[in-house]
């Protein structure tokens, strides 16, 4: 029987190439869209809610898809994402009181037990 030496596999060459570069780039983001409360940014937001609400707000069964997604949205027992940086958890949470989000942060032992505490205290 005859072997022939092993010889390492090698990566096909499309696996090195940056995925992204084959892609078309980007359109440039306006930098008035960046200005949350703009009034140019505000209209954008407008017409593109107006688009959408023509396109779909007649479609049966939209109203109360609408209403189930706010009530689940809008639930206080809902189960937060947590995500681990720099041992903490951090979550993004809204709800009917904090529609915009609120960031919070808390530790392991405080997550475990039951009841975070803002910053990872327990009491």
């Amino acid at each position: 029987m005859t072997t022939t030496p092993h010889q390492p596999a090698q990566a096909h060459p499309s696996s090195q190439a940056d995925p992204a570069a084959a892609l078309p780039p980007l359109p440039e983001t306006p930098a008035w869209l960046d200005e949350v409360e703009g009034e140019q940014a505000l209209e954008w937001v407008r017409e593109r809610n107006e688009a959408t609400r023509a396109t779909y707000e007649d479609a049966p069964g939209f109203e109360q898809l609408r209403a189930d997604i706010e009530e689940i949205l809008d639930s206080a027992d809902k189960i937060p994402g947590v995500a681990l940086a720099a041992g903490k958890l951090y979550n993004f949470w809204t709800d009917a009181e904090h529609p915009r989000g609120l960031w919070r942060r808390t530790t392991w032992e405080s997550y475990r037990a039951g009841a975070p505490q803002a910053g990872g205290t327990t009491q």
